[in-house]
């Protein structure tokens, strides 16, 4: 009898039911959920997208070397001068050598004329110097700058160095190959900016884990979510330039992926032993389903502020909004219970 009553008053260990019956495991596990989807959507919808950001930043740095050389007037602008001239023939060339809107470079970063028109022609062959301009409608500038349809003008009324078949050819793939050179030039750089903000990580993790002996659990997630919230907003509205980008991408990773060792210290300490690791992994896994709407919800702010006419970069504006995630991460932190120094509980 005395074996039969220990059997019946053993609690199953890893019981789901029983991690939400009890209200004080439900109420951890829950916020727990929250708190593990902020982190989470903070390195999925933010600091996976800032890489994107930084291909930017390495393409405008190429782009720029580009027009130092003079290859805007000498490639791309007789490039489009040469199509509009003889769109019939020259558009398919164009297109077998396989080269986009993307390849062609303008006089400014933020407006590549030759790409723009060139992509009218891709939509409609039969276009002319003169429709072409006829779409542009743009008011004089106050501050006194060139509007779309003088430099489109510039372009278009000059006639163009050859008109054969041969040269076309050659300046095709004297785009196409310089469009090469460039895209290789910053998927390597690419790659080495997502090792660098790992490598953040690495002192971020380790970081957070000397801040949460230190002050206590709270402060450390605090700390480390400011640090993130302000961190994305310097990253998306001001990384420009390669050397902000060797800069700031392992301080990015420091904050944004610091906070999930965090994680791995708290949440075993909101639970009991038979119901830890069934709680742990369901407060970063459910968690992450959550965090599934992180991406989707940068790719709707992209495409928001895109909607804007003078927002060029909407992927900036859509980042730094994200960063509202953190704040909520604060809130979530100071709604459960400080462990620091306290028993594991049973």
């Amino acid at each position: 009898m005395e074996r039969s009553y220990c059997v019946q008053n053993v609690k199953k260990a890893g019981s789901i039911p029983d991690l939400f019956r009890d209200p004080r495991w439900r109420y951890n596990v829950i916020l727990g959920m929250l708190l593990a989807s902020c982190g989470v959507i903070g390195l999925w919808g933010i600091g996976f997208f800032s890489v994107d950001l930084t291909r930017t930043a390495f393409r405008n740095a190429k782009n720029q070397e580009a027009r130092d050389r003079g290859d805007v007037e000498k490639l791309d602008f007789e490039f489009i001068r040469m199509l509009v001239a003889n769109p019939k023939e020259f558009l398919p060339i164009a297109q077998e050598r396989k080269l986009t809107p993307q390849s062609l470079i303008g006089v400014f970063p933020k407006n590549n004329d030759p790409g723009t028109i060139y992509q009218m022609f891709i939509d409609n062959s039969d276009h002319t110097a003169e429709t072409v301009l006829a779409t542009v409608a743009d008011p004089p500038r106050s501050d006194g700058a060139e509007t779309q349809r003088q430099r489109w003008t510039k372009i278009l009324d000059q006639t163009p160095r050859q008109t054969d078949r041969a040269s076309f050819e050659q300046l095709a793939t004297d785009i196409t190959e310089r469009a090469k050179g460039i895209g290789g030039y910053v998927t390597l750089w690419g790659g080495i900016t997502s090792l660098l903000f790992n490598l953040g990580a690495i002192f971020g993790t380790w970081g957070i884990t000397l801040a949460a002996e230190h002050w206590g659990r709270r402060i450390a997630f605090t700390i480390f979510f400011t640090a993130s919230f302000f961190m994305t907003i310097i990253v998306f509205l001001t990384m420009d330039t390669p050397m902000e980008v060797l800069i700031m991408q392992p301080i990015l990773g420091f904050c944004v992926l610091s906070i999930f060792g965090g994680y791995a210290i708290y949440f075993p300490e909101l639970f009991p032993t038979r119901l830890r690791s069934t709680a742990v992994s369901f407060c970063y896994n459910i968690g992450r389903f959550v965090a599934a709407s992180g991406p989707a919800g940068l790719g709707l702010l992209t495409v928001f502020y895109g909607s804007f006419s003078n927002v060029p970069e909407p992927i900036r504006y859509a980042g730094a909004t994200m960063a509202v995630t953190f704040i909520f991460g604060i809130i979530f932190t100071w709604l459960v219970p400080e462990t620091k120094g306290k028993p594991l509980p049973d």
